[in-house]
């Protein structure tokens, strides 16, 4: 009985395992749906992202907690697969230092956090992205002077797909920009 149970679960995992044939590339990718703002400057979390693994893990390796460690770089793994099927991205948006009001020293420039989940390729990837190991070269590599923080989160409908967002910056103006650009999708 229990060699029948193992054999069925494992028939469901390497099923859970096959490729849905999601890119980032596809038109439906959560990549798709970064607005490009005028003034600002867009760059890829991967960097972050890259920073925070590389310091927990060797945080865990000198700690001898390579337990740990394992976590972490599933983590980050199953991070890329989602970006790699386009079933996740996020985006941090910084305003370019040359506004009027941040040279004159008025203000700080706005930055915020953009993050996109296609909801649809999310559940369909789960399985697989949670179930592909990590590479072995991943183990061993991590408005006036006062800005009003915002954020907010949303959802619309392409080509079938739900598409959810999550944002949060450091000044309204780039939450409003952000907002501005998804109703287009929720509107067309």
């Amino acid at each position: 009985m229990f060699k029948r149970i193992s054999l069925v679960l494992l028939m469901l995992i390497m099923a859970g395992c096959q490729a849905t044939g999601d890119s980032k590339d596809d038109a439906a990718a959560a990549q798709s749906f970064f607005p490009d703002l005028a003034g600002y400057t867009v760059s890829n979390t991967d960097n972050i992202q890259d920073a925070i693994t590389t310091t927990l893990t060797g945080a865990g390796i000198s700690t001898g907690n390579l337990l740990a460690t394992g976590v972490i770089l599933q983590v980050d793994n199953f991070i890329d697969c989602y970006r790699e099927v386009g079933a996740f991205d996020a985006r941090i948006y910084v305003e370019d230092p040359s506004a009027d009001m941040i040279q004159e020293g008025l203000r700080p420039p706005r930055a915020g956090v953009l993050v996109i989940i296609n909801q649809d390729r999310a559940i369909e990837n789960l399985l697989p992205c949670l179930t592909q190991p990590p590479s072995v070269s991943d183990a061993f590599s991590a408005q006036a002077a006062q800005p009003q923080p915002c954020f907010g989160n949303g959802e619309f409908q392409f080509e079938g797909d739900t598409i959810r967002y999550i944002y949060a910056a450091t000044d309204r103006p780039l939450c409003a920009a952000w907002e501005s650009h998804f109703m287009t999708y929720k509107t067309g």
